[in-house]
């Protein structure tokens, strides 16, 4: 199916049912896979010419015979916000495992990983940084990455920054950041 919003959103979605009836492995499992565009102006021919064009490829799993609902979420590579050097990075993810799952009960929401100092389950997705990476030859850079998440033990959120400008002789930069991390009932 494909869907248009406003003339600037415009998604392409498959969806996908398996149904096993014998065996051990007996269930549904549901799958989404799509790709959501949003484009500002919209209907520009050209994506580079866009002041905002965001493209997210997104695949939801819903496996009732293993125990799980998984959605994923990544930044196409040409994803990019006022200037095509202004590129756009990372992914998000949302899991949550119930019966008969050994993991039944946990859930996670990450956008753009997790704080260096959590200790990652090995169930636990993990996604790319939320970035911006604008270079323009080789006097202006702006890098930064960010990242929030929250599982049913603790809450996190942070990220940097990192601008520098080299003109001739002159150079100067700074960099920013900021990570915290809350736990619940420590």
């Amino acid at each position: 199916m494909t869907i248009s919003c406003f003339d600037c959103i415009k998604l392409t979605a498959v969806l996908l049912f398996d149904v096993a009836t014998s065996g051990k492995d007996k269930g549904v499992v549901i799958a989404l896979l799509a790709d959501g565009i949003f484009q500002m102006p919209p209907s520009v021919p050209d994506p580079d010419m866009s002041l905002f064009y965001v493209e997210l490829l997104i695949k939801v799993e819903m496996n009732f015979t293993e125990g799980y609902i998984a959605a994923d979420a990544a930044l196409a590579p040409t994803s990019h916000v006022y200037v095509p050097q202004a590129r756009l990075t990372g992914s998000g993810s949302f899991y949550t495992w119930f019966p008969p799952n050994a993991n039944a009960g946990d859930w996670v929401i990450s956008i753009g990983g997790y704080h260096r100092a959590f200790q990652i389950p090995p169930h636990y997705p993990r996604p790319e940084r939320l970035g911006l990476n604008f270079i323009v030859g080789d006097m202006i850079h702006v890098v930064g990455g960010a990242y929030v998440a929250v599982t049913p033990k603790c809450a996190m959120a942070g990220g940097q920054l990192h601008m520098s400008l080299d003109v001739g002789p002159v150079s100067a930069y700074c960099d920013v950041t900021l990570d915290v991390f809350i736990n619940f009932k420590p």
